[in-house]
């Protein structure tokens, strides 16, 4: 996403030669490709409609009229005489000529701003304003860990750019980037001119246009490879210049798990008004969303496994994977024994060659996780297709799972006796490919508690599916239990790891605070649970240690031939393909598929990102236990924060309807049930009515009971809310809100559905998983209206209190830019939009309630587009407490870099 508000407003303080030569190369290159591509008699065309429109511009601005009308008639006269073969091509070249000027446009602003001594709108530059203005370092630290800001990418019919062609401008302007290099040999530049000519042919050759409507399942692809290829590189990155910003100017960093920016998406959800978005729509775009966060997790997972191969680790860790193995190795026994008696029913089958060290012909030990590891490293830039796409530019195939792909098996790996300390090996293979014979392995952990340990302590968790106990070597008197896994095996906690407060247990058990008291602890001080990195006096003492602590503490980690962290992260690659595959089942399996088998493998995938972020956290603690910090600050601590960020959904999703919908399914039940119809009662009786419902256990709807397919759909998309939960969905905005009764028959509808799927799953229901339901005010006189209402719902007893069990005393709000200014005109519109957000703000201090604003701003000026950071700053006073929301139009989301903020 960009935003274009940097302006080239001194013009003579920067040399436009740089971007002069940029457009005359790129210029250049496609007047080549034009050349071969149409032929010289069709070029020499365009450039001469080229030059005429140039010439027509600049004798209007040496103010002669008459000679640039004569010249712009000329041009109109030629194009009018053109043949429909020719004037296709003419204009499609005149499209990449104007493409290839923005983007050597946008890489000059970037390559301007890399230039600047200082940006003024960093943080770096922000946070020393505000030091020197006044403000204490303690609270400016906090504001900037508890913000909440959120953008949601919403989809726009503007947005037709195809997304082949977004990730070539992304190429050329990356070749533009390395062309700048000065320290380039001639033949490297020319193999630089020679990329460009590649991708330039490559665009020219390329269909600009999609031949087929896109559906809201292709708009949310789109959404998913904005991601992929813009933010899942600039979050860390932006993260790490706020976190060294802050500890520049309050020398504190910024939290391991805070998400300080977040993202959402209306891309599958937003059915106001169309028709095409469904029930079954919000299932698939939400599975593909977290089929692609478990894909982009893995990707990363492989790279530090190829990483992360030193043999020193914590005893956090270390029992951490000789757990893993004791899994691993009950379910190979358990698969052994199916195979088995598979074998008695199937014809046998040639088993390939072996050598005599055991290696299979034509592999080696350790190659599959080393290509894997690669090709994620080099690949990461490549968009890849997502689950039911059809790579000829379809809309819709048919799925189908593919086996191979997502069964690879996972490295196993034994416990090996050495002298003094254990290793593990795969199968009999140590993870960097050397050999171990099987005479050397040992048997299972469970049978020899007390190995490796002086007194007998051990720790028992739930990575696998046993629990035996595991020794920790080197610790202090007594054991330490991870939580077992809940009855539906998917609470916070389960899995790898166990619970947050268990992992801070194994912490304190640690050699880290036995060895390190005289150095991280010497106050009595220790990290606190909630992931705050190591402080810069503890990062001081842990590297001015005397060379025989150092020693001595690397002895005490050291477990030769092991690769434990490898262990640990290959159970996080098994759960992080298990989850790609269950999401390829939710694919296959329709609405229904998320509920099934909840109860049994819980602990063998990921729902929150609390269950994939605590082994990575392990693992980030032990490499700074072991002396491995500036490690742990690299590839580790960027993939924690995407974790946090966007968590195991990547987007979550916003639903939205129009409040009539709403209306219109409560009138077929009231009708049915003999109530009256609900359309026609006044505004306090509907209040009434859905205050008392929602007051009791009763469902309301009969199951039996007859409806249209518009009521049909309204509440099937309830049902997937309620089986969805907000784990992948964040918010339900009503859309042309006019009334607190539109807000209370959302709250009712969303009670309706719960108990329909706690009777279908035989649990009982759970009201605290409960979208926050936001209306949304439009028109003029809605924007008007909106204090009332929200004063009334504030003073409902029954909405109060919802809001402050379910919500925190949260209470969001949405304001609509585009519709409020065809309605009354931008001016009008605006003043309307300050004055509705200030007695917002006032009604919900008078209740006691924190209100968060979502802004509904589009692209253009016309539909409240503009800067956003003056956006911000107009904001109504007391509009803006840590917390903000908005949209982002498709037409303005690009994928890019930009220099630092």
């Amino acid at each position: 996403m960009t935003d274009s508000t940097d302006d080239y407003t001194f013009a003579e303080d920067y040399s436009l030669a740089p971007l002069i030569d940029d457009c005359s190369l790129l210029g250049s290159l496609l007047d080549d490709c034009l050349k071969s591509e149409v032929g010289t008699e069709l070029f020499h065309k365009v450039e001469r409609i080229r030059s005429l429109a140039q010439c027509a511009a600049q004798l209007a601005s040496k103010h002669d009229p008459g000679a640039s009308r004569m010249l712009s008639q000329r041009m109109a006269d030629e194009l009018m005489n053109m043949s429909l073969d020719e004037a296709m091509p003419l204009t499609r070249a005149l499209g990449h000529y104007l493409n290839l000027t923005s983007i050597a446009e946008l890489h000059h602003r970037v390559r301007r701003a890399r230039n600047e001594p200082k940006n003024p709108k960093s943080c770096d530059e922000t946070f020393e304003r505000l030091i020197t203005e006044g403000v204490d370092p303690d609270d400016l630290y906090h504001e900037v860990t508890h913000q909440t800001v959120e953008i949601v990418l919403t989809a726009h019919p503007t947005q037709v750019n195809r997304r082949t062609l977004q990730y070539k401008h992304s190429k050329i302007a990356a070749l533009l980037q390395q062309h700048d290099r000065p320290d380039l040999t001639p033949e490297e530049r020319e193999y630089v001119i020679q990329d460009l000519v590649r991708e330039i042919t490559a665009l020219w050759q390329t269909d600009e246009l999609r031949r087929q409507r896109p559906t809201p399942v292709d708009e949310a692809r789109g959404g998913l490879h904005v991601v992929e290829q813009s933010l899942w590189a600039a979050v860390p990155a932006f993260l790490r210049r706020l976190s060294a910003a802050l500890k520049k100017h309050t020398g504190r960093e910024l939290p391991l798990n805070a998400t300080p920016i977040r993202f959402g998406s209306w891309m599958g959800g937003d059915r106001d008004g169309n028709p095409n978005v469904t029930a079954k729509t919000t299932h698939h775009v939400v599975a593909l969303s977290r089929w692609m966060a478990a894909d982009l997790y893995l990707r990363e997972v492989d790279v530090l496994r190829f990483e992360l191969s030193m043999s020193q680790c914590s005893d956090a860790v270390w029992g951490m994977a000789k757990e893993i193995m004791d899994g691993n190795r009950a379910r190979e026994t358990v698969m052994d024994a199916m195979n088995e008696k598979l074998a008695m029913f199937t014809h046998p089958q040639t088993e390939p060659t072996k050598l005599p060290n055991g290696m299979v012909m034509g592999t080696r030990p350790g190659a599959a996780d080393e290509s894997v590891a690669l090709a994620s490293e080099h690949s990461i830039l490549v968009p890849h297709e997502l689950p039911g796409q059809d790579p000829e530019g379809g809309s819709e195939v048919n799925f189908a799972l593919d086996d191979g792909s997502s069964a690879a098996a996972t490295p196993r790996a034994d416990i090996s006796r050495h002298s003094s300390e254990a290793g593990f090996s795969e199968r009999g293979h140590l993870a960097d490919g050397l050999m171990r014979s099987p005479a050397d392995q040992v048997p299972a952990l469970g049978a020899h508690p007390a190995a490796g340990s002086s007194d007998g302590s051990a720790v028992s968790g739930s990575f696998g599916p046993s629990s035996h106990p595991v020794p920790i070597p080197g610790g202090g008197a007594g054991s330490i239990h991870f939580s077992q896994p809940s009855g539906n095996g998917g609470g916070v906690g389960d899995g790898l790891g166990g619970s947050w407060q268990d992992l801070q247990a194994l912490r304190a058990q640690s050699t880290r605070q036995n060895a390190l008291n005289t150095t991280f602890n010497q106050g009595g001080g220790h990290h606190p649970a909630d992931a705050a990195p190591p402080t810069g006096a503890e990062r001081r003492r842990f590297y001015s240690r005397t060379t025989h602590e150092a020693l001595q503490e690397a002895r005490q980690h050291q477990h030769i031939g092991a690769h434990p962290y490898r262990v640990a992260l290959g159970e996080v690659r098994r759960k992080l393909m298990n989850t790609r595959r269950r999401m390829e089942e939710m694919l296959n399996g329709g609405i229904d598929a998320l509920v099934a088998g909840d109860e049994g493998d819980g602990d063998e995938w990921y729902r929150s990102e609390e269950e994939l972020a605590q082994p990575l956290l392990a693992v980030y603690w032990s490499l700074w236990e072991c002396g491995g910090g500036m490690i742990a600050d690299g590839r580790l601590l960027d993939l924690i924060r995407r974790v946090y960020s966007f968590g195991m959904s990547l987007l979550k999703l916003d639903l939205r309807q129009e409040s009539t919908r709403h209306a219109d399914t409560l009138d077929a039940i009231t009708t049915y049930l003999g109530y009256g119809s609900y359309k026609s009662w006044d505004e306090n009786t509907k209040c009434d009515f859905l205050t008392r419902e929602l007051n009791t256990r009763r469902p309301l709807i009969p199951l039996t009971m007859p409806m249209s397919d518009e009521v049909r759909e309204v509440l099937d998309t309830f049902r997937v809310a309620a089986k969805l939960g907000t784990g992948s969905l964040a918010a339900y905005v009503i859309s042309m809100s006019q009334a607190a009764s539109d807000v209370l028959a959302v709250e009712l509808l969303q009670k309706e559905a719960r108990m329909m799927v706690a009777a279908e799953t035989g649990h009982a229901p759970d009201h605290t998983n409960s979208l926050r339901v936001v209306p949304l005010f439009e028109t003029l006189d809605d924007l008007d209206a909106s204090g009332e209402v929200m004063g009334m719902l504030f003073s409902n007893p029954w909405y109060r209190e919802h809001l402050r069990m379910v919500h925190s005393n949260h209470q969001e709000v949405m304001l609509g830019y585009s519709d409020s200014g065809k309605d009354a005109g931008r001016l009008a519109a605006n003043w309307a939009l300050y004055r509705a957000q200030a007695h917002l703000v006032r009604i919900a201090k008078d209740a006691g309630v924190k209100l968060n604003l979502f802004h509904g701003r589009g692209g253009t000026v016309g539909r409240g587009g503009g800067p956003t950071y003056l956006a911000i700053q107009s904001q109504a006073p007391g509009s803006v407490e840590g917390m903000f929301r908005i949209t982002e139009q498709g037409e303005m989301v690009q994928v890019g870099a930009s220099p630092g903020a």
